[in-house]
């Protein structure tokens, strides 16, 4: 086997589906590997679920007030999925209208399958509760509109 040889069998391996070839004959070995391009497949979506975990506390610091200083936007911390209670079977933690003190759980988003509580940053009442249950947010989406007390 020359060089040419060689040569034609390199073309026609890059040509082809085949991504290795081995050839032996007396003393002689010839290997060809052919790189291949790495290919992803898209992971499949999770199930909604909520599963038991130790949740954890995110003080949204980013709670924007508005022009009127008494009204708080809440917005989303992290990106994940939102839910209203504890369990699907349980009451909403919030709705429009609840008197909430600094500190209490408005809702808990669920990441990477960690829970995280997100708690009122100060005494009023809920104006407007943005989201559904089990519906995605984003980091910074408003999730609640709160009347601070005075």
């Amino acid at each position: 086997m020359d060089y040419k040889d060689i040569e034609k069998l390199i073309d026609k391996l890059d040509k082809s589906s085949l991504s290795h070839f081995e050839y032996e004959k007396d003393n002689f070995k010839l290997i060809i590997k052919k790189e291949t391009a790495v290919q992803y497949a898209e992971m499949p979506q999770p199930k909604k679920a909520l599963t038991e975990a130790a949740p954890a506390v995110i003080h949204t610091k980013e709670a924007e007030i508005l022009e009127d200083k008494n009204i708080i936007l809440v917005k989303s911390p992290i990106v994940g999925t939102l839910y209203t209670s504890s369990s699907p079977d349980a009451p909403a933690f919030v709705t429009a209208g609840s008197k909430v003190k600094k500190g209490d759980t408005l809702c808990i988003i669920e990441a990477m399958k960690l829970m995280n509580e997100i708690e009122a940053e100060a005494d009023g009442e809920v104006l407007e509760v943005l989201c559904e249950n089990e519906s995605m947010v984003e980091f910074g989406e408003v999730i609640f509109k709160i009347k601070k007390e005075k």
